[in-house]
């Protein structure tokens, strides 16, 4: 212990003796430790479900799944009750749906998100509220349940934080309900949708009259949540679900059809199992990234360190004649290592909360949910300290090497030549590293950023740019009204309403069969995207008619049903003849459905997306949707948003919210690869800086060791721009060697991503060129005062240097 103890006193003289390039290694490994844990605790609640529930790993969630239609998908909610009828008490289950209502509170009407749930939500889930109770009513069918809980947010906002609330009356839907609870802080929810009400699953008849597909098997709108106990492993339980999924399919063939059950834990059902896996590679793609940060940081430590051990070859060597063993000195230069390390890792910690707070600010839409809270814990903490002595070590090991290698024969040979060559080539390899590492930095931002412009600037079918776009609830009558006032008004070319808009996450999908496809392998049983729209919906959203008729008045409950369908739709069944006039039918629906029109397909889940079949129906033969989408078309969209606010302000009978562009919306369902792009644009940048500031750092010191040689050249008739070339061209040729090995790594990191690059061609002259480029004039001008600073040598005083 005394040994060890000597040790680090003696580690933190060393430090002490020198103290500018102790500051400049604790700065650098500071930032890029804080970036790493600030990055990994936002990883961590994205990818493994930071929501504030009791015991997340306990919790299962059930999705339906079928071989014909790839992909999870909700659990209708006779389906639900007939699993949690076979589980029985021993797996606690409830089963939720998201809807958007309309609620009235003393401060005014507003829209938010509600959800649906059993009661036994909030003791499954585990959430205790923060006043009142969670659901008093025991009981899911048979019973009048005039209950709410709110959230703590819409309980501080739209409630005044009233601490008496529990028992005061809120109007959801027009239905008075009683607050029996207000949910705790940082709640609001278990998925991505942040809600501001829970309302019982009894009350749905009253709430939601206008939805009359509850108990159908085919309303496949709940997602079920699980809690298993300790005695049941997730892969007996998820062989039970499947067992059971049987039973029912059996029991209800024609219902059922090839749908199955699937078990996922429930940090797979935060983001929805299907858009994890979107999430997980970006998550690895940050992290690795990050990752290049702190090697480069320590290839910025590991440099200073060597640069320094070159001064003290002497020091060393005679320690060596004086007794110090081999593996004292490298003990001793780990330990200078690891106290570097250590302090940086103490402040990483101070500093993380507020980049995490900054990274935060730049997720994408899809996270923007106020339950999903990144926290700096025991884990996080955990992460910093093996990513600080990691750290220690990595930067730490060559220059110990160094020590324990040292010539203990000549302990007075201590001047530049002593080891200089061999140095040299040791610091050139780090500088090459880091060079080579900050460019696949930069080259993931850049890859992205030209996949995001890519798909920005595709025609997505419709005149996306003339459009602002309204979530209303209303009813199909009161919006009808709404479309003919706001057609009237000066500014406005055509407004319109729907189920849903292009971009949105309100899709609605329905299983179709068409009576006489021409096709011999067409599909059976095809779950297609739909909408309902009313008769001015495609003129208003400019997208191209190419046969048959538009929807028109008469296409109402009165008369038989119709659709559009895109040429998408079309060319699946058909392959070239015309649709119009041919019948197809929605699973569930007795009567059949007459094609009168094709259209050009349009973008609907997000830009970069293959061409989708889709269909269109009209508004008024499925009239059960209180939740709809109003467009307006405008060539001043920003000032027809404003005007068509105005005009419905005053309305009593219609809530509008949301206002915005749809162009929003398009930029919207690229966020994950933007703010992705943006996040890895942060971290390239701080590569290159932290490489450039490790070159400065090494030319620096290469020229004070080399004083005397170029002294000595000078002195003979070296012109200073002669040695000012001579070392540009040193560093010229570090950066080429880097910026090749970069170009191999981006080529394999390119290879990779290809999947989730959108027309960025392999080995990309524009992105590779554009990288090469910042990160060689970067490096040039890390190297250009250094290398002037050689060319003011004094050969007299030079000669004389040691």
């Amino acid at each position: 212990m005394t040994t060890l103890a000597d040790d680090l006193r003696q580690a933190w003289r060393q430090l002490r003796r020198q103290p500018g390039v102790a500051l400049a290694i604790v700065a650098t490994l500071t930032l890029a430790l804080g970036v790493n844990t600030a990055l990994f605790s936002i990883l961590r609640a994205v990818v493994f479900g930071a929501v504030p529930v009791h015991d997340p790993d306990a919790l299962v969630a059930i999705y339906t799944v079928d071989r014909k239609n790839p992909g999870h998908m909700p659990v209708s909610d006779a389906t639900a009750f007939d699993v949690r009828d076979a589980l029985g008490d021993e797996v606690p289950l409830t089963f939720f749906a998201v809807r958007s209502v309309a609620v009235a509170t003393p401060e005014g009407r507003t829209q938010v998100a509600a959800i649906l749930a059993t009661a036994n939500y909030f003791d499954v889930i585990g959430v205790p509220p923060a006043l009142g109770t969670g659901f008093t009513a025991t009981a899911d069918v048979g019973a009048d349940v005039d209950e709410v809980v709110v959230s703590h947010a819409f309980w501080r906002s739209h409630l005044a934080a009233d601490p008496d609330v529990v028992g005061q009356r809120i109007v959801v839907e027009g239905v008075p309900l009683t607050i029996v609870g207000v949910g705790p802080e940082g709640f609001a929810g278990t998925n991505l949708f942040d809600a501001s009400v829970f309302v019982p699953y009894a009350s749905h008849g009253a709430v939601f009259p206008e939805v009359p597909w509850f108990g159908m098997r085919r309303f496949l709108a709940f997602e079920i949540l699980a809690r298993l106990p300790e005695s049941l492993p997730f892969e007996v339980f998820d062989a039970r679900i499947t067992a059971i999924a049987e039973r029912i399919a059996a029991a209800n063939p024609d219902e059922i059809g090839t749908r199955r059950l699937h078990a996922v834990p429930f940090a797979h059902a935060i983001l929805g199992p299907d858009q994890r896996a979107t999430v997980v590679l970006a998550a690895a793609l940050g992290g690795t990234i990050v990752g290049f940060v702190l090697l480069v940081a320590c290839a910025n430590a590991a440099n200073l360190l060597l640069a320094r051990a070159s001064t003290r070859h002497g020091e060393l060597a005679l320690r060596g004649v004086l007794g110090a063993t081999p593996g004292r000195l490298l003990r001793q230069a780990l330990f200078e290592a690891l106290l570097l390390a250590g302090c940086a890792g103490l402040l990483s910690i101070a500093i993380a909360p507020t980049l995490r707070d900054g990274l935060w600010l730049l997720r994408p839409p899809l996270l923007q949910m106020a339950s999903l809270q990144p926290a700096i814990d025991g884990r996080v903490l955990g992460f910093t300290a093996a990513a600080t002595l990691a750290t220690g070590l990595i930067f730490g090991a060559a220059p110990a090497l160094r020590a324990a290698r040292i010539d203990v024969t000549s302990p007075l040979r201590h001047h530049a030549t002593a080891g200089a060559a061999s140095h040299r080539r040791v610091r050139s390899a780090l500088v090459v590293t880091q060079v080579a590492l900050s460019f696949v930095a930069l080259l993931a931002a850049g890859l992205l950023l030209r996949s995001v412009t890519n798909a920005t600037a595709v025609d997505p079918g419709f005149a996306v740019d003339e459009l602002a776009a309204f979530d209303l609830h209303a009813t199909p009558t009161a919006a009808a009204q709404i479309t003919d006032a706001l057609a009237d008004m000066p500014g406005i070319e055509a407004a319109a309403v729907a189920s849903q808009l292009p971009f949105g996450h309100n899709e609605f999908r329905r299983t179709i069969a068409v009576d006489a496809p021409t096709r011999s392998d067409a599909p059976t049983g095809l779950l297609v995207r739909t909408a309902s729209v009313d008769p001015g919906w495609r003129a208003a959203m400019g997208i191209a008619e190419l046969a048959g008729r538009d929807f028109h008045g008469d296409d109402d409950s009165k008369h038989p049903m119709v659709a559009i369908v895109n040429d998408t739709f079309a060319a699946v069944y058909w392959d070239g003849g015309t649709p119009v006039g041919q019948n197809i039918r929605f699973a569930g629906v007795r009567d059949p459905v007459r094609i009168v029109g094709v259209v050009t397909t349009t973008k609907t889940g997000s830009v970069t997306e293959t061409p989708q079949p889709f269909v269109y129906i009209p508004l008024a033969q499925w009239p059960h949707q209180a939740d709809l989408q109003l467009v307006v078309r405008s060539s001043a969209p920003e000032a027809a948003i404003e005007a068509v606010m105005a005009a419905l302000e005053a309305r009593d009978d219609a809530t509008v919210s949301r206002p915005r562009r749809l162009t929003e919306d398009r930029d919207a369902a690229l966020g994950p690869m933007r703010s992705a792009a943006v996040l890895l644009l942060l971290f390239g940048a701080l590569a290159v800086a932290l490489a450039t500031s490790g070159i400065h750092a090494v030319m620096t010191y290469a020229v004070r060791q080399r004083t005397r040689e170029i002294g000595i050249r000078m002195a003979l008739g070296a012109q200073a721009h002669h040695v000012h070339r001579q070392l540009l061209g040193e560093a010229v040729a570090l950066v080429l060697v880097g910026n090749g090995l970069g170009v191999a790594g981006g080529l394999i990191l390119q290879h990779a991503l290809t999947d989730h690059l959108f027309a960025v061609p392999l080995g990309d002259a524009i992105t590779f060129g554009g990288v090469a480029l910042v990160v060689t004039v970067a490096a040039l001008a890390a190297a250009w005062c250094p290398a002037r600073a050689a060319t003011r040598i004094d050969p007299a005083r030079a000669i004389h240097h040691r």
